[in-house]
């Protein structure tokens, strides 16, 4: 059993610009994969399967395919009265991809959730 103090954190546009076309109206977590999947089942898959019951989901831009794939996580079991899935609200006002310092302040901006 995974240790309660465990929690898993998905930056779904990392890496927007590397996939050109397919995200110019969508965040990379919400490319269809195979016609039924999105490249975001992956790491939620792994997540859960891992023992992680608490997932925080960061989206910067075009996240509302993201968020109305994922909904309330209940597909990986995430949707709980405790812990589950959380989609946290984009931080920075630019629609490109977050650099390694982005990252940082975004996570000092969700503090309260880490924590």
């Amino acid at each position: 059993m995974m240790p309660k103090n465990v929690l898993g954190i998905i930056y779904s546009n990392s890496y927007d610009s590397s996939l050109g076309a397919l995200t110019a109206r969508r965040t990379m977590g919400s490319v269809p994969f195979g016609g039924r999947y999105r490249l975001i089942d992956f790491a939620l898959s792994n997540l859960v399967n891992c023992g992680v019951t608490k997932v925080g989901v960061i989206a910067n831009s075009n996240f509302l395919s993201l968020m109305d794939h994922v909904g309330s996580g209940r597909p990986w079991d995430l949707s709980r009265k405790v812990d589950g899935l959380y989609m946290l609200p984009p931080f920075t006002p630019r629609q490109t991809e977050l650099d390694a310092n982005d990252r940082i302040e975004t996570l000092n901006r969700i503090m309260e959730f880490i924590i």
